[in-house]
């Protein structure tokens, strides 16, 4: 999937010609690439430096094995994963189907999930696998794909139950499938950002796949870990850039990332929950808060809805801290919008 991907952020920043040079790796996981940064992990009276690089290069491997884990989980690639295991079993067909229990990790993702499905009035819906096989973006049985209005049928985050105490989850429908695709980078960001303080980095940045990143520290003194947000036709191009605080996580997300079909039938892999259909033109969102997770489903929402409308000022309200950038292009114009908490930190090029 990786050639269908176009990268729109990069991450930028000016290194002090004293500073400690960072650790950096890339790894693929989760179906992109993956970036760590690490200043390294402050000495001790009794580490030399070996012992120092050991230190850092420690976590930042503890870093990517949060990420593998949340692959494992969630991936719905992988008919082994966690999530998959789960959405056979609680798929059947039948009158009526069974209550599945599922891991106390991935229980706790689908609460999340569908909470930020009520905060969003739907908006982010994470049962929209169904939809995302039937136009392609994931593997599927039939060669043909079926009508939306049947497809939709298998759709609506109000047909998944749960059950806190048992930890089970029951779907009202046969045939519905969870795809958390929509939340699982945020995560995983987050659990890699954690796992970087908890072996001591002090500094460091996590970016997956351009598309979500969690800040820690700084740079280098006085500095800051600086996004660059580019014109969806052309990367070359900065649109705008922003700075991430110590802590500060960003989500973007665009219709230019998956796509199928060619000219006026191409259409990416956002889909509109409340109607199935897939999105097609040039469009972003942008997210800044502390949250990654969050801000991963936040980026789905405001596709669908004006930035200035009721239902945008609702799912602000209920995330106050929030900003959002939007990006949309029409013909040969391009048009930007920020809202939210601090509009004003989105820096648009002159």
């Amino acid at each position: 999937m990786r050639a269908f991907v176009t990268i729109v952020l990069a991450v930028s920043c000016c290194w002090a010609q004293d500073a400690t040079r960072p650790y950096h790796q890339q790894r693929y996981i989760m179906g992109t690439l993956c970036e760590i940064t690490a200043l390294p992990v402050p000495e001790s009276p009794d580490d030399g430096n070996k012992k120092q690089q050991n230190k850092t290069d420690a976590a930042i491997d503890a870093a990517f094995d949060q990420l593998h884990q949340v692959d494992w989980m969630l991936s719905n690639w992988d008919e082994n994963s966690e999530l998959m295991k789960m959405n056979r079993a609680a798929a059947m067909p039948g009158t009526s189907r069974p209550e599945v229990h599922v891991g106390d990790e991935l229980f706790a993702r689908l609460q999340f999930a569908l909470k930020m499905s009520e905060a969003t009035d739907g908006w982010f819906d994470p049962t929209v696998g169904p939809l995302v096989r039937n136009y392609g973006f994931l593997p599927r049985e039939r060669k043909q794909p079926r009508s939306l209005s049947q497809v939709r049928e298998h759709v609506g985050w109000e047909k998944v139950k749960l059950d806190a105490e048992k930890k089970t989850v029951q779907f009202a429908a046969p045939g519905m499938e969870v795809d958390m695709g929509g939340i699982a980078k945020g995560y995983a960001a987050a659990l890699a950002g954690k796992a970087l303080r908890e072996h001591g980095v002090t500094d460091g940045f996590v970016n997956i796949g351009e598309s979500s990143m969690v800040a820690i520290g700084s740079p280098a003194p006085s500095k800051s870990w600086n996004v660059e947000i580019y014109d969806p036709r052309d990367r070359k191009t900065t649109i705008a850039w922003t700075r991430l605080a110590d802590g500060e996580s960003l989500a973007t997300s665009g219709t230019y990332e998956k796509v199928t079909g060619e000219g006026e039938k191409k259409k990416s892999h956002l889909i509109n929950p409340k109607t199935g259909e897939a999105l097609g033109g040039l469009h972003s969102v942008t997210v800044v808060m502390r949250d990654a997770e969050a801000a991963d489903a936040f980026t789905k929402s405001f596709f669908f809805i004006p930035a200035r409308s009721d239902g945008a000022s609702k799912m602000l309200r209920a995330f106050p801290e929030a900003s959002v950038m939007l990006i949309s292009i029409e013909g040969n114009v391009l048009t930007t919008e920020a809202v939210g908490a601090t509009p004003e930190r989105f820096h648009r090029m002159k």
